[in-house]
């Protein structure tokens, strides 16, 4: 899968924006973000300071502390999970994050730093980011393969796109396999 680095950078500015969402006094789309691109293989360094840069900037300062570490977590797992088993599915990826951040907000509510959310938003916060990562990955996933309409193949007009041309044998073949190998050649001729 050939990603170009123009999609990258828009993906990766996509994270700074992610880092900008704030509900509840929590910032979900951050670290889900980060996992679902991660997990899609976008540069990890480049993502990495991206979203750190905007944490800086969009968040106080507690909470960068918090996702901050979130994300370290967050791609140690990753890494981990795929090193052991050839890969990491978003259902894993999406576990991992939302329970990292879960632990690091219930902890940060523990030593009553300023500005944590309350334990019915830690929880809340950790089933949005769950969900948050599958769609996110999915979403990025299409973002990556989208070819656009310039790399279409050519097609005349009454044609599909495996050459057959629509009729009775366009149709049967599409609904019997094999049918064209053996009926259409020899009756369009």
């Amino acid at each position: 899968m050939k990603k170009s680095a123009g999609k990258q950078m828009i993906t990766i500015a996509g994270g700074v924006l992610a880092c900008s969402m704030q509900m509840m006094g929590c910032y979900p789309l951050a670290p889900a973000y980060f996992a679902a691109a991660f997990l899609e293989g976008v540069s990890g360094v480049w993502l990495t300071a991206a979203m750190y840069i905007g944490m800086l900037y969009f968040m106080p300062l507690t909470a960068t502390v918090k996702y901050a570490v979130a994300l370290l977590v967050t791609a140690g797992a990753i890494k981990l999970v795929e090193w052991a088993n050839e890969g990491c599915p978003a259902f894993l990826a999406a576990i991992l994050t939302a329970i990292t951040t879960m632990i690091l907000s219930f902890c940060g509510g523990l030593l009553e730093w300023k500005d944590q959310p309350e334990v019915l938003a830690v929880f809340l916060e950790g089933i949005f980011i769950f969900g948050a990562v599958i769609l996110l990955n999915r979403g990025i996933h299409f973002f990556m393969e989208w070819q656009g309409r310039g790399n279409r193949i050519e097609q005349e007009p009454g044609q599909r796109q495996g050459g057959t041309p629509f009729g009775v044998c366009g149709i049967v073949s599409g609904l019997v396999p094999g049918f064209s190998q053996y009926e259409c050649r020899t009756s369009e001729r």
